[in-house]
């Protein structure tokens, strides 16, 4: 009897000795998911007006000459040093202008940053990046710019898709200026498909990559942009009061 509970104590007691040499999870690396290393990218925005009860932002690479554009930094917290040109700069956002005499330049932007490296995650993260990215300064927009304009990015045909629908659609897009009965410049869309009504409507601010409109039942929050992926989006907001359905196509030109 003896043997068998001196046998017991032992074997309770070599589990409890392994189960205290078993080493616990070490914590150093939890959280690292979320985490990112010091990183100096930044995004480049047209305004379309430098009014702030009126202004729209358009991320590009591009944009129209005898415009402003912000350059925001999307490290928080940081020290930041911009150079732009002879410039040099310690915000994280900076607005500047491009006047028409810059029409047809490219223009470097760099950005230095610099901030505490998160070194459990990163251990050979030094805490500073640099980040070079070129802005290119198109023509002048004008009345007329739709013609003008030697880039025609926006009119041609589109196969596109709601995010609401699994079913695409070819749209067809024509931008006019002082397109009749309306007395500002305008977009046209017409549908392919014989089941939608094509409508035009009033351009109210434009950037290189956006046009921003309102009518035919949609309100001024409606958009029609090119983003940097080379996708094309077509996001019609109807007004408050409309019957019409909100509409928001993505796609690509197909003509």
């Amino acid at each position: 009897m003896k043997n068998i509970i001196y046998t017991l104590f032992l074997v309770c007691a070599v589990l409890v000795s392994c189960k205290k040499e078993q080493p616990e999870m070490h914590t150093m690396h939890q959280g690292c998911d979320c985490a990112h290393e010091v990183s100096a990218d930044f995004v480049m925005e047209e305004l379309t007006t430098p009014n702030p009860n009126f202004v729209q932002y358009t991320s590009t690479d591009t944009i129209y000459a005898d415009k402003n554009v912000r350059f925001r930094a999307l490290e928080n917290d940081a020290e930041y040093t911009w150079i732009i040109g002879s410039e040099v700069i310690h915000e994280q956002e900076v607005t500047r202008y491009f006047g028409t005499d810059l029409s047809g330049d490219v223009i470097p932007i760099q950005l230095i940053v610099k901030k505490k490296a998160n070194t459990i995650c990163f251990p050979n993260d030094d805490g500073v990046d640099t980040v070079t990215k070129y802005l290119v300064v198109g023509p002048e927009f004008d009345d007329y710019g739709f013609y003008n304009d030697p880039y025609p990015r926006f009119e041609g045909t589109y196969r596109m898709k709601d995010v609401n629908s699994s079913d695409s659609i070819d749209i067809q897009i024509d931008a006019r200026p002082f397109y009749p009965p309306f007395t500002t410049d305008a977009i046209v869309i017409r549908y392919c498909n014989e089941e939608e009504d094509s409508i035009a409507v009033d351009m109210q601010a434009h950037n290189y990559r956006q046009y921003f409109f309102w009518g035919s039942g949609y309100g001024p929050t409606s958009t029609w942009y090119y983003d940097l992926n080379g996708t094309y989006e077509l996001k019609l907001e109807k007004e408050e009061l409309s019957t019409k359905p909100n509409k928001h196509y993505f796609g690509r030109k197909i003509n």
